[in-house]
């Protein structure tokens, strides 16, 4: 069982004393810049004055590297980690820019005083007043949710992400299912509606912890679902910054082309951090994209228009005949691998995972 770990940026902990320093020690996670890009166009006008989900991006990222650092002190039977310090680095490789974030500090093995006090000030055995009122609309909530009555007013939606209820994902997801498939299309303000609606859920997973968002999504991507709300998971996906390698790798060991494609497609999006662990997925990820995307197209020849001479040319799986220069089929609007315009371009995404593979190595030391 792991200790709890104490972090703090000074040189002693009050009410503790070091009783033994065991090591300097550091870790760093590896971020894509996108997954700040939003962060930095909603920064108000008013010096200082960040928006909400930049602030939450940002303590999402030191959260998780402290996570990691305290991992690594827990390795070494340390209890806690004084004198803390994150530094943040760009870092380039191939036109490719990320950003690393590197926390370090002191391991140590520390013994509570007898003060007199409790340690951090916790009262055992009492809850106040607001506590249990949350704990009692949550509660509230979750069986309304699970009786399938939830009533998703702005109050609801606001207190579901505000307290971050992860319990009544799945059901938010198959009640906005339900809902776009179901709406009145005579109404005017449909798609007004719609958006309004997604913006609810999109706040929603964003309050989630990644790992909490990842595990209900990606269990959603299910092709019984209408086109439209594949759509729009994937769009929460994309905007939250969802991506996960290891969920990806599922979909493109699945034997269905059209979850293989959705798959390649969330790989071109980032996630918020990226570790050492990472590097062995995306090596099998590549190499399962090599090794299964077959060319749907073939080589051939045929004459030239009044002459004896033949021209090489792609013969599709579709029947049309193309030009060897043609990049999409102008009957089944598909390349090569069977992607169309408007989804992805199998060899960019291949590519770029080759770059943040280096990247990430090299960075991490790996």
């Amino acid at each position: 069982m792991k200790n709890q770990i104490i972090v703090t940026t000074t040189s002693n902990i009050e009410g503790w004393k070091v009783e033994e320093y065991l090591d300097i020690i550091s870790a760093s996670v590896v971020i894509g810049t996108g997954y700040l890009s939003e962060g930095f166009a909603e920064i108000s006008t008013f010096w200082g004055a960040k928006s909400s989900s930049y602030q939450k991006k940002i303590n999402s990222i030191n959260e998780e590297v402290i996570k990691v650092l305290k991992s690594k002190a827990n390795e070494i039977g340390a209890n806690a980690i004084i004198g803390l310090q994150i530094d943040v680095d760009e870092i380039s490789s191939k036109n490719k820019s990320m950003i690393m974030t590197t926390a370090r500090g002191t391991a140590v093995r520390t013994k509570l005083l007898d003060t007199g006090k409790k340690a951090d000030n916790v009262s055992i055995g009492q809850i106040n007043a607001d506590q249990l009122d949350i704990l009692l609309q949550k509660k509230y909530i979750i069986s309304n949710a699970k009786n399938n009555n939830l009533k998703l007013n702005e109050d609801t939606w606001t207190f579901i992400t505000n307290h971050a209820v992860v319990e009544i994902g799945d059901y938010l997801i198959k009640d906005f299912s339900n809902y776009i498939v179901n709406i009145d299309k005579s109404n005017v303000n449909w798609n007004d509606e719609i958006n309004k609606l997604y913006q609810y859920l999109k706040d929603y997973f964003s309050a989630l912890e990644y790992i909490d968002a990842v595990k209900i999504i990606y269990n959603h991507i299910d092709l019984d679902y209408d086109e439209s709300v594949l759509n729009k998971i994937f769009e929460i996906i994309e905007e939250c910054n969802l991506l996960d390698f290891s969920e990806a790798l599922k979909l493109l060991e699945s034997n269905d082309f059209e979850k293989q494609k959705i798959s390649v497609q969330i790989l071109e999006l980032d996630k918020p951090f990226y570790q050492t662990e990472d590097l062995v997925i995306i090596e099998k990820i590549i190499k399962k994209i090599e090794t299964d995307f077959k060319p749907k197209w073939t080589k051939g020849s045929k004459k030239k228009l009044l002459s004896s001479e033949e021209k090489e040319i792609w013969n599709c799986e579709c029947g049309k005949q193309l030009d060897i220069t043609e990049k999409y089929c102008s009957k089944c609007k598909t390349d090569i691998w069977g992607f169309s315009a408007d989804e992805c371009d199998l060899e960019d995404v291949k590519e770029t995972l080759k770059d943040k593979y280096l990247i990430i190595k090299d960075y991490l030391k790996q």
